[in-house]
């Protein structure tokens, strides 16, 4: 048997369910699964679709959040613009990736206790005192428990960029789970135009990555208000 066509049919199953008659409990569910099989596939704007059909009918609070997840994930592909977001810094102003548009931004989720985030931190320090005059910023979203334990390594650190404590309010509203965060480091470089350009770039590929996102003209020749 095709196993292609077994999924196509599983798929059209799903849709058909989905329709009689829309809008219950159930069929909100099965739109739900029909994209997440479609994402699987590499149907991308099936799975899309699906998606947003279903966070416009949840109601079910969880699967609400599941859904959104999903489709924030969504924007996490190159050419795509990632999801906004308005964010305290532990210096106390509020930091939005849209501060940032006609710069070139990292958007780095890390920990104190995340040993490959330590060994990666040199590099990304580099990066940044070569290229912050050029254009060049990075928000730290730290994943860190206890603040204290962030607070005491910025000391110690040379990190002097924004940094934004995430663990403060419910999981569920972290900006982690608004990026669907399950490992780290996770970053996640975004261009001028506020598009992602590359996901977990590390030693020479994010020099190399950052050199090449600021050699490109800035649309407007905006800067950035929230230079560190």
């Amino acid at each position: 048997a095709d196993p292609r066509k077994a999924v196509d049919g599983i798929l059209a199953d799903l849709l058909r369910f989905a329709a009689s008659p829309p809008g219950t409990e159930e069929g909100t569910a099965a739109l739900f699964n029909h994209g997440m099989l479609a994402l699987n596939i590499g149907e991308v704007d099936a799975a899309e679709r699906s998606l947003r059909k279903a966070a416009s009918l949840a109601t079910d609070p969880r699967l609400a959040a599941e859904i959104t997840m999903q489709i924030n994930q969504l924007a996490l592909r190159p050419g795509k613009v990632p999801p906004d977001f308005k964010a305290a810094t532990l210096a106390g102003e509020k930091v939005s990736p849209r501060d940032f548009r006609g710069r070139v931004l990292l958007l780095d989720f890390w920990a104190t206790w995340c040993g490959p985030c330590i060994a990666e931190l040199p590099n990304v320090q580099q990066v940044y005192r070569e290229n912050h005059e050029a254009g060049f910023d990075i928000v730290s979203v730290s994943l860190d428990r206890d603040k204290a334990a962030l607070t005491d390594f910025l000391k110690e650190n040379a990190m002097p960029w924004n940094h934004v404590f995430d663990a403060e309010g419910p999981r569920e509203s972290s900006l982690a789970a608004q990026y669907g965060v399950d490992s780290i480091p996770r970053m996640l470089l975004i261009g001028r135009d506020g598009t992602l350009i590359g996901m977990n770039l590390r030693g020479p590929a994010l020099a190399q990555a950052v050199a090449s996102a600021l050699a490109r003209p800035a649309e407007g020749g905006n800067q950035s208000v929230k230079d560190a």
